[in-house]
């Protein structure tokens, strides 16, 4: 395995989620967070129709739930999942 470690001022990265001074820092003084992908993520993915085991549909399912938990603002959730 490879970690690397990105430092900035205005966000953070832990594994695959990302934290940041989103719009929500100076109303409610709460940092956000959003999923981050790496650059070669192609967002590409099995049909549901395909031929494929349940257990396999069932990940994409875990992997949307995932995603839904790691954003706290909508609209980042929106931006990937739509893509």
């Amino acid at each position: 395995m490879k970690y690397t470690c990105e430092l900035s001022s205005e966000r953070a990265f832990f594994v695959d989620t990302e934290v940041l001074k989103g719009p929500r820092l100076s109303s409610l003084k709460i940092l956000d967070s959003q999923t981050h992908f790496k650059p070669t993520e192609t967002f590409q993915y099995i049909p549901f129709s395909s031929c494929q085991p349940l257990n396999m549909k069932k990940g994409f399912m875990k992997e949307t739930l995932r995603r839904l938990r790691t954003n706290s603002v909508k609209d980042n959730f929106n931006k990937y999942m739509y893509k």
